[in-house]
């Protein structure tokens, strides 16, 4: 080799030791001259080949500037619950002046083996500056099912203030078992009994009483926009045979606006009970028509 030769092979190895030891150069430098081929792989470590040794392991992907794929949570399964809010305004202005207000609130959660409701509602009214309705009630229901039988059992519980009954506030609370005669699509239809208590305060018979439950309670649907729900109950009175209370509730709606999820909607309750203080009506009649959005 002569002089001219090893002096440009010498200063091509200084440069590329110079490029190397900068730490941002990622490729190989050989020599033909030289036996050995030196290179950075980019992260400082360095790699060296000689005539007749195995091949450098493959560089990796980060180095080689492939896409790493990225793992991607899976979505939340979408919640059991479904809820339902019920607004509704009437009024009136001339030879009467009459407002009223009903709000409602409902949560339904059901699974193959449970099913939990709760619901409460307000419902106030004047007539002439005189307040002719203030009732408020809260209550809840809960199911255990058993997918391979039409029987259940159910626990509820009911909460009631109301102004104008012979009670000012009343608790009552039920254990019993329930039949599915008929399952949906088009038609559900339940029966139910059970035993159970009721309390009443503000009125003259004011003692924990237990009373039995009969009932039935359905849903029927028109079209897959429009429905109606009922029930009706019989609680009969074991302290004073004879004595009882009859709770019916009926509920309309239409669903006007699918992604909206608002609906047309009229509710009706209506009860009776046998034994009331003096002066009190035995019956008592509630309805209401709103707007319903279920989210």
């Amino acid at each position: 080799m002569s002089l001219l030769t090893a002096g440009v092979c010498t200063g091509c190895m200084a440069a590329a030791l110079l490029l190397l030891d900068s730490g941002f150069v990622s490729t190989a430098i050989a020599d033909p001259a030289l036996p050995i081929t030196i290179g950075s792989i980019g992260d400082g470590s360095w790699l060296e080949s000689w005539p007749g040794a195995e091949p450098a392991a493959a560089l990796p992907a980060e180095a080689q500037g492939e896409a790493i794929p990225v793992e991607t949570q899976p979505d939340a399964p979408p919640s059991d619950w479904k809820f339902k809010l019920v607004g509704a305004l009437s009024g009136a202005s001339g030879n009467s002046d009459n407002a009223s207000f009903s709000a409602l609130f409902a949560a339904v959660r059901e699974t193959p083996r449970l099913k939990t409701a709760f619901d409460t509602g307000y419902f106030y009214g004047e007539s002439d500056g005189v307040v002719s309705q203030n009732r408020f009630t809260a209550g809840g229901r809960h199911d255990w099912l058993n997918p391979d039988s039409k029987w259940f059992y159910f626990a509820d519980l009911r909460y009631d203030y109301d102004e104008f009954q012979s009670w000012d506030s009343r608790v009552n609370g039920h254990l019993g078992i329930g039949y599915r005669l008929v399952t949906p699509p088009k038609l559900m239809l339940n029966l139910l009994t059970g035993i159970g208590f009721v309390k009443e305060w503000g009125s003259d018979n004011d003692d924990v009483r237990p009373e039995a439950l009969f009932g039935v309670e359905g849903k029927y649907d028109f079209t897959d926009k429009h429905s109606i729900k009922f029930d009706s109950t019989i609680y009969p009175d074991l302290s004073e045979l004879g004595e009882y209370r009859w709770v019916n509730n009926l509920g309309w709606s239409l669903l006007l606006d699918q992604e909206e999820k608002l609906s047309l909607t009229a509710g009706v309750h209506y009860e009776y009970q046998s034994q009331v203080d003096p002066g009190r009506k035995h019956g008592d009649l509630l309805y209401f028509a709103g707007l319903q959005l279920d989210f």
